[in-house]
């Protein structure tokens, strides 16, 4: 599994692909506790055998 520095320690993902939010602290100016929760992934298809699965993260 590759790793971006930027989202490590915020960010956890599951061996089946699942997105997961660690407990974490906002780094803005008032500072809110986010507890953990499990991410919405979305299906795409782009032909009748492929597709994917994504997500969006709010920066």
């Amino acid at each position: 599994m590759e790793t971006t520095s930027d989202l490590e320690g915020y960010f956890a993902i599951s061996n089946k692909g699942r997105i997961k939010r660690l407990n974490t602290w906002t780094e803005n100016k008032n500072k809110t506790f986010w507890k953990e929760h499990i991410i919405s992934l979305f299906l795409d298809t782009y032909s009748d055998t492929n597709f994917y699965l994504y997500t969006k993260f709010k920066p």
